[in-house]
């Protein structure tokens, strides 16, 4: 502040008089922001600042308001805390220390974009062991580069990218599950999301037999192949046509009596109804049906004379066998 003396003299041509009055000049600033509007991104900070040219800002009292909204309320230099709402309205008030000589100036802080958040979306959360699925993180409005981390990373391409591919191995159970958490980063704060995909076991039908022809009447074993690692109790397994075999139900089964060229089909599905194989095998029926034929030498005889019976297989598996009947005055039976 300074003081002025003012001294008046008075006269009536005669005589005169003085006297004096001082004024105190206080020192004034006028409150200046420099801007009307300050634009930053969502979860930056702004920087508040009064213009002071060659003010000595000791001289004065600042005050920002609303002040639970800066760091510093009587600082000429301050900054926001983390804004929530779109536009928020900042007023700076600046007074001479000594008293009077206030001035005010007004700024409008807009947020652009909006808070940082992350989702997570699969284009399957529901597969066989034996498929993919694409895991998709999608950032909204972030104010950097967005960095991803994927954990587990286990069964990724790669654990650094958004859309990453997952290929599950070692499901054990009928349907195993797996959630994946992704952090992501915008360069400013780490957001976050989780997804779950469920993962149905998977067995490829894949039949074994002995051989794939039999003779004509045999039968032949069926069996799904299973590895060591698979559980069959996470599978139904069925045989068709089921009026050819013993048990269409069983990993393992047999065939009835085969007489014709037959095509067997096995299914496989999870328990869960879902991730079905199939697998297929024609076996070859070879030979006719057994037939045979009898004769004799002579079909009227003496009683003191022989005759001599035959038999004439055909067809069949070749391997004949045969039985007389009655026995009595056969040399063999």
């Amino acid at each position: 502040a300074d003081t002025i003396q003012f001294v008046c003299t008075v006269s009536d041509s005669i005589t005169f008089y003085q006297d004096s009055v001082s004024v105190v000049v206080l020192d004034y600033l006028d409150a200046e922001i420099g801007t009307d509007t300050i634009a930053i991104n969502y979860g930056e900070l702004a920087n508040l600042e009064a213009i002071l040219e060659d003010t000595d800002p000791n001289n004065f009292i600042f005050n920002w308001s609303p002040g639970e909204l800066v760091q510093d309320s009587t600082a000429y230099s301050t900054q926001t805390t983390i804004l929530t709402e779109e536009v928020t309205t900042f007023t700076l008030t600046v007074s001479n220390k000594l008293g009077g000589c206030i001035s005010s100036d007004t700024v409008n802080v807009v947020i652009e974009g909006g808070e940082f958040e992350a989702y997570l979306y699969a284009s399957d959360t529901t597969i066989c062991e034996n498929e993919t699925t694409q895991l998709i993180a999608e950032a909204i409005n972030g104010i950097g580069n967005i960095s991803y981390l994927w954990i587990p990373s286990e069964g990724l391409n790669s654990d650094t990218i958004a859309n990453p591919i997952f290929t599950p191995n070692n499901v054990y159970n009928a349907i195993d599950s797996i959630s994946f958490i992704c952090y992501v980063n915008d360069g400013f704060s780490t957001v976050q999301d989780t997804i779950t995909i469920n993962i149905y076991d998977y067995l490829a039908a894949d039949i074994h037999v002995d051989s794939t022809s039999i003779n004509y009447g045999g039968i032949i074993n069926l069996d799904a192949v299973i590895d060591g690692n698979t559980n069959p109790d996470n599978f139904i397994f069925r045989w068709m046509p089921s009026d050819l075999v013993t048990d269409s139900a069983s990993y393992s089964t047999q065939s009835l009596p085969l007489v014709d060229n037959s095509t067997f089909i096995l299914s496989i599905e999870n328990i869960y109804g879902d991730c079905v194989s199939y697998d297929s095998i024609n076996i070859t029926v070879n030979g006719e049906e057994l037939y045979a034929s009898v004769h004799t030498s002579d079909s009227i005889i003496c009683e003191n004379n022989n005759a001599q019976l035959f038999a004439e297989a055909f067809e069949g598996t070749g391997n004949y066998t045969y039985q007389w009947t009655p026995s009595e005055g056969l040399d063999a039976a």
